[in-house]
């Protein structure tokens, strides 16, 4: 399940840029608008996954996306590099 969480959410910010750049458009991949909608589709920030209050294997998400701001801190910037790395991409976990 985890798996396939992390595999859709990975082909959606790896398509989104490239849907952008071939409409011609500016638009900027948002946190709120691209990626909490996958979490809330796959069910990730429900109350029996990372949206509980302790949790889940120490990803905390906020349930069902009431907090994007503080979804966004824990998901890029808690744990530098291990699950989004800017640097080196490949070695993101999302």
């Amino acid at each position: 399940m985890m798996r396939t969480v992390l595999t859709l959410l990975f082909a959606a910010l790896t398509l989104a840029p490239t849907a952008a750049l071939s409409e011609d458009t500016a638009a900027v991949p948002s946190f709120r608008r691209d990626v909490m909608p996958i979490f809330f589709r796959a069910g990730c920030n429900s109350g029996t996954c990372h949206g509980s209050a302790r949790g889940k294997d120490g990803y905390m998400l906020s349930l069902f996306g009431y907090d994007p701001a503080g979804d966004y801190r824990r998901t890029v910037e808690e744990i530098p590099g291990r699950r989004v790395n800017v640097a080196v991409p490949e070695e993101s976990l999302l």
